[in-house]
Formats: structure tokens, C-alpha cells, sequence
């Protein structure tokens, strides 16, 4: 089941400026908006987010956009539309452009209508502890665990992950895994585990968990104390899982 997955695979990294800092320029950031429908205008919404989608498209947007829902957990009618791949001086250059002045005035003039409200939010990949397949995907389910960091022990939790992230690449652990940590929010530190996956059916267990793989190349007990040191600095976790629409979501260029 997801749960073992997860509590086998929670090699976390959490947002510490310093590594923030470090990678700005490599091009880790992803801004999110979250928009929330009127009552009563879900499919309104629906449908001219898609017609802005094709103007984006026709109309060469720069950037690569993901649109989303959740599936389980709360505001199952919130849309999560998110961008990917980009530097502090890349959301300057785009919110400037010349580009976003004219998506900005499409979508007031016919989308804003079915909105009752919006808020952003920033993230940063962490690659180092992630393992990414590149044969794999297109991806279409997203399931999130999201870790709330006890507070001064975020170096603790760094160092518990890095330990588990590299034990498991050294073992040819084969699932597929990304974190990015939270830039903003009201329970912060805080970062994300994601498992993506073609289908629901993906989320089964796998023929050997990550505790498992670890065990095997370092030993129970080894293993059990670095999943420990991992867990004494989580202060709770929360999970959704989401589902990305491929009508409202576009790579960069409209390619």
C-alpha cells in the first residue's frame, strides 16, 4: 500500500537557505497558483481555463505549464496550475514581459469572472535526492506527502535524508521519486515527497520497499536508526493526491 511506500521512502529534504541559495541559478523553482471557482461555476471555470490554455499556446508562451486537481483530501474543485524550471531572475523576466502583460489581460477578460479566489506559492526540486527515470512516464497521478519539520532540526532532517536517499540509489532501489521543499506557507520548514504514477494502479506495493532495500545492503538495525533519526525531526504529515489534466497543461513554446 502508498502508506508503506511512503514510510519507507520518506528520504526528505527540507528548504534550507543556504541550498536554496546554492541552486537558485540552476533553474529549481516552480510557482504555483491556486484558483478557486465560484460557487456554481466549477464548469464555467473549467471551460474557459481551457480556451486561455490554447491562447497560451497559439500564442507562444515561454514557459511550460501543468494544470492539476486534487482526488482525495479537501478543495477537490480548487484548480493547481504549476510552472517548472526556473531562477528568482526568470520570474522577474516573466511577470515584466511583454508575454505575461497580454496572458494576464486574456484572463481577466475571460476567466477572472469564475474566480472567488487566488494564491501562489514557490517551491524548489531537490535533485540530489530524488531519482528520476527519464524512460518512464507521461506521468498522470501525483501522490504528496507533505512534512512539517520540527523546528531547529532542519540540519537533523537534511542529513537523516541525504543518508536514506544515497543508501537506496547505492542499492538500485527502481521506484521513482522527487522532493521539493516549501518556499512559503504558515507551518514552515516544510517539504514534499512525490510519487508519480500513469495510474492508481501504480501506487501498489512494490516487490520490495525501501526499508527493505536498505536492510539488505546495510543491515536491519543500521537501517532502522536511520529511519529513526529521520522520523524524530518530523513534526506531522499531511497527504492529497492529484491529477494532472492534459487539456490544461502545455510544454514550453506550445511544442
Amino acid at each position: 500500500m502508498i502508506r508503506k511506500i511512503v514510510t519507507a521512502i520518506a528520504v526528505c529534504c527540507l528548504v534550507m537557505p543556504m541550498l536554496a541559495t546554492a541552486q537558485e541559478e540552476e533553474g529549481k523553482l516552480a510557482r504555483m497558483w491556486v484558483v478557486e471557482p465560484k460557487d456554481g461555476m466549477g464548469d464555467q471555470l473549467e471551460e474557459a481555463m481551457k480556451a486561455h490554455n490554447a491562447w497560451r499556446v497559439e500564442n507562444g508562451d515561454p514557459w511550460s505549464w501543468n494544470t492539476y486537481h486534487r482526488v482525495s483530501g479537501g478543495d477537490l474543485d480548487h484548480w493547481f496550475i504549476r510552472s517548472p524550471g526556473h531562477t528568482y531572475a526568470e520570474l522577474d523576466a516573466y511577470r515584466d514581459s511583454e508575454f505575461s502583460q497580454r496572458a494576464f489581460e486574456h484572463w481577466s477578460a475571460n476567466v477572472d469572472q469564475y474566480v472567488a479566489d487566488y494564491r501562489t506559492h514557490l517551491a524548489e526540486y531537490a535533485p540530489e535526492l530524488s531519482h528520476e527515470q527519464p524512460d518512464e512516464g507521461p506521468y498522470e497521478y501525483f501522490w504528496v506527502y507533505t512534512y512539517h519539520i520540527k523546528a531547529g532540526m532542519g540540519r537533523q532532517f537534511y542529513a537523516a535524508a541525504e543518508a536514506i536517499t544515497g543508501a537506496l540509489k547505492d542499492a538500485a532501489w527502481p521506484e521513482t521519486w522527487w522532493f521539493t521543499w516549501q518556499l512559503d506557507g504558515e507551518r514552515m520548514p516544510a517539504m514534499s515527497l512525490v510519487i508519480p504514477n500513469a495510474n492508481w494502479a501504480g501506487f501498489a506495493d512494490p516487490e520490495q520497499s525501501a526499508f527493505e532495500a536498505v536492510s539488505a545492503a546495510k543491515g536491519e538495525s543500521t537501517a532502522a536508526e536511520m529511519w529513526a533519526d529521520l522520523f524524530a525531526t518530523v513534526e506531522s504529515v499531511s497527504s492529497t493526491v492529484y491529477h494532472r489534466h492534459a487539456d490544461l497543461s502545455f510544454a514550453a513554446g506550445g511544442d
